[in-house]
């Protein structure tokens, strides 16, 4: 599994996560969110910038919005903060409206690196005669994006091909970042109790294996193989090929398709869009409920329509998977709204363990009754699945539920395949379209619960948990009298708590020896002999002298903390 946090930090890669590490909580509070940064346990002054300027602007851009003000954050803080913002754009779940529609404007596209810049990539994969592998390439790229940059080029035997290729230098500043993420996901964890129910940390480990992958071009090839073997037999989709004998972990060189792009909205007016949508939904639907392998993020611009109207998907780069329980639940919730069945819903929350002891389960059971009663009144041909989950998610929100990232990310793609699809036709309705895919993955459910295999199984599981519960049993008993059963307690907020009390203690105890510091230095200004300075006993304004010392320091620390 992987984890972000423990990836091995050479020297060089630690003094720059340092660096890093004050760039980023600097920006922080020159953003306006530097309760954030306080409430971890940094100081305020000491990450502000000197410049007047910037301070300046600081000032005027913390009257923004907040959810202006995250975006704003992410693209100053470069490519991984602002793929780290394109992710939580897809989890309506766990962010308002407000914020993932601000997320959503972060350009996929970045300033293109000059040729010569990126020559020493294509030198480490082909040598410094790398130029006699091609018979030509363009030197200006056909698309510019924050992690690479893709050129157009001619192989020796006349195939037009374009070669993705990797920024230099963006593997180790993503390495880093991802660690310092992961560092800031568990004192995030440590310090805001609240925050925990949207789980950090587990956030983080899941954007930093999507992120790992993304950097790998091996695996961007693989799943582009994997998914034109799934739709060979489709004559409406086409998956570019991958020439491997050219392709690496960092270069990925794959065929020149010529076409219209979908987010062209003029181009797009010369072919049946009607079509395209339908065609475009199949291929999202079919890879989510038949294949569970899908393009996680199929915006306008990731696909291309041939002159023959074939449509071409491109970037493989972001992937979802989704396995059988995952499926079931996506399935379940669906047709809890078709079928006016707010207990499906509640059911799919139990079974997939997403309420704690804490969620006020009669509340939330009254609140989706009444999203369900409201949307059961219009009819389907006008439901509109955005909508739908929008409201859904604003009760998600609510109850702190957080909903597993695989299941999250597929609902948000259910939705951009509806938003995708009526941009093309007004009148496209992604629940028709779904349907036949939902009866299948229902079928299939009952198909396997009938299966004679899976029944033997669970009968000889039934036969273990019956033949070890006495033993159980009997260890659990014998445990208890022997007063050996131990019981372990978790309380969320005693840490915080302890840090409180552990404070104050500390500050009572200065006051105790600033106090006592000045009982003992007027003690010591009523002796009379002894060495003495401007006519007062030494010992006795050395003491005071330090007792105000100890009093100021003291107060600046107070004053620092913002609670006095």
């Amino acid at each position: 599994m992987y984890n972000a946090g423990k990836m091995l930090l050479n020297p060089r890669h630690r003094i720059h996560k340092i660096a890093r590490t004050r760039q980023i909580l600097t920006r922080l509070v020159f953003y306006g969110f530097n309760e954030l940064t306080e409430a971890l346990g940094f100081r305020r002054r000491r990450l502000l910038s000197s410049r007047v300027t910037e301070i300046a602007k600081g000032r005027r851009i913390r009257r923004l919005p907040f959810s202006a003000r995250l975006r704003l954050l992410f693209e100053d803080l470069g490519p991984t903060f602002i793929k780290l913002g394109q992710l939580l754009s897809l989890r309506s779940d766990l962010l308002p409206e407000e914020i993932t529609a601000e997320l959503r404007k972060l350009q996929y596209a970045a300033a293109p690196l000059a040729f010569s810049k990126i020559e020493p990539i294509l030198q480490e994969q082909w040598g410094s005669q790398w130029r006699g592998t091609f018979g030509s390439i363009d030197t200006e790229p056909l698309a510019s994006a924050s992690i690479a940059q893709v050129h157009r080029a001619v192989t020796l035997d006349g195939q037009e091909v374009v070669l993705k290729i990797q920024r230099p230098g963006i593997k180790d500043l993503i390495r880093s970042d991802l660690s310092l993420l992961s560092d800031l996901a568990v004192l995030i964890e440590r310090y805001l109790p609240k925050a925990r129910v949207y789980k950090p940390a587990q956030l983080i480990d899941h954007f930093a294996k999507v992120l790992t992958l993304e950097l790998d071009f091996n695996y961007e090839g693989r799943t582009m193989d994997l998914v034109r073997n799934n739709f060979e037999h489709n004559s409406g989709i086409y998956i570019p090929k991958v020439h491997w004998n050219l392709s690496s972990e960092r270069i990925l060189v794959m065929e020149y398709i010529e076409g219209i792009r979908l987010s062209d909205d003029a181009a797009i007016t010369a072919i049946d869009t009607r079509r395209i949508a339908e065609i475009g939904a199949g291929y999202v639907l079919t890879q989510v409920f038949e294949h569970g392998v899908y393009n996680a993020d199929p915006h306008p611009a990731n696909f291309i329509v041939r002159k023959d109207g074939v449509l071409v998907p491109l970037d493989f780069g972001m992937v979802g998977t989704l396995d059988e329980e995952m499926k079931q639940a996506l399935v379940n919730m669906l047709m809890a709204f078709v079928n006016r069945d707010p207990d499906k819903l509640m059911r799919v929350f139990y079974s997939l363990e997403l309420l704690d002891e804490t969620a006020k389960r009669t509340e939330l059971s009254y609140d989706l009754s009444r999203l369900i009663n409201y949307y059961h009144h219009i009819p389907v041909a006008h439901l509109s699945i955005s909508r739908m989950l929008q409201d859904l998610n604003a009760i998600i929100r609510r109850y702190r539920i957080a909903l597993p990232v695989d299941l999250a990310l597929t609902l948000k793609v259910v939705v951009t395949v509806e938003s995708l699809g009526q941009r093309l036709d007004p009148k496209f309705d992604v629940i028709e379209v779904a349907k036949p895919f939902i009866e299948k993955v229902r079928v299939s459910r009952v198909k396997d619960w009938l299966d004679p295999e899976k029944i033997f199984e669970l009968l000889e599981d039934t036969a273990k948990l019956l033949r070890s519960l006495p033993y159980d049993v009997h260890e659990l008993l014998k445990k208890a009298r022997t007063g050996k059963l131990k019981l372990s307690l978790d309380l969320e907020d005693l840490d915080p708590r302890v840090r409180e009390i552990d404070r104050s203690v500390n500050r009572l105890s200065f006051s105790v020896v600033i106090s006592g510091l000045l009982v003992a230095s007027s003690f010591f200004m009523r002796l009379t002999t002894g060495p003495r300075l401007l006519g007062l006993p030494i010992l006795g304004l050395a003491g005071f002298a330090a007792a105000g010392i100890l009093g100021i320091w003291f107060l600046i620390g107070i004053l620092r903390s913002g609670r006095l």
